[in-house]
C-alpha cells in the first residue's frame, strides 16, 4: 500500500497570508455592503441532522454526505447545502419574525 501523502484532498487548496487577508477584506466589504442594504447576517451549525437532507431534497446525493453518529447515535452530517439549514432556521427561529425577512450567510459546504 502506497503511504498517503501529506497534502490536501482534491478540489482543496490552503490559503497563506495575503491570500487570506485578501479574502478577509473581501468578505467583509461585502458584509458591509448588505447590512447598509438592511440584510442581516445568520450562521447554521455545520453538522445537521440528516433526516433534515433525507428526502426533502432530492438534488444531493445522499451517498455524497460525510455521515457521523451524534453522542446519543442519531445520524448526523457535515451540512451538504445551505439552503435547506437557512430554511430550518427561518421556520423555526424567525417564526413570526416581520416581513420581509433579509438575510445573508457565507458558509461552508462539504460534500
Amino acid at each position: 500500500m502506497e503511504k498517503t501523502k501529506i497534502t490536501v484532498p482534491n478540489g482543496t487548496r490552503d490559503l497563506i497570508f495575503e491570500e487570506v487577508t485578501a479574502e478577509r477584506e473581501l468578505e467583509g466589504r461585502i458584509d458591509g455592503l448588505l447590512d447598509v442594504l438592511g440584510y442581516r447576517p445568520v450562521r447554521t451549525p455545520s453538522v445537521e441532522y440528516y433526516d433534515l437532507f433525507d428526502q426533502s431534497n432530492r438534488y444531493i446525493d445522499e451517498t455524497q454526505m460525510y455521515k457521523l453518529t451524534d453522542g446519543d447515535g442519531r445520524l448526523i452530517v457535515l451540512r451538504p447545502d445551505s439552503t435547506i439549514p437557512i430554511a430550518r432556521l427561518v421556520s423555526t427561529r424567525l417564526k413570526g419574525f416581520p416581513l420581509p425577512i433579509r438575510l445573508y450567510y457565507s458558509q461552508p459546504v462539504f460534500s
